[in-house]
């Protein structure tokens, strides 16, 4: 397999992957001069946005926010969150 640099002619995947292991920066900017690294480099190390965890947690923060705990502080509110959130670690343990 093969690629098109601007500086140089065709560069074969192993070869750039040789130059990323053997280049002494290990500054992230220095991904832009191996696309394909790079590509591959953005592909494995991006999270995927998932909803359902954000979903119970609004779902639990309804069963803590009720009319008669109005007046929760914001810290008190987020402790008893994570708190109902994390129930299942206590209960592995």
């Amino acid at each position: 397999m093969f690629f098109y640099d601007t500086n140089v002619a065709f560069i074969s995947v192993s070869a750039e992957l040789d130059m990323y292991i053997n280049d002494t920066s290990r500054d992230i900017d220095s991904l832009h001069c191996f696309p394909l690294v790079k590509k591959v480099f953005v592909a494995k190390n991006t999270a995927l946005p998932l909803s359902a965890p954000v979903e119970r947690l609004f779902s639990i923060g309804g069963q803590i926010l009720i009319p008669r705990r109005n007046g929760l502080f914001d810290e008190h509110f987020e402790e008893l969150l994570m708190l109902c959130a994390n129930r299942h670690l206590e209960e592995n343990s």
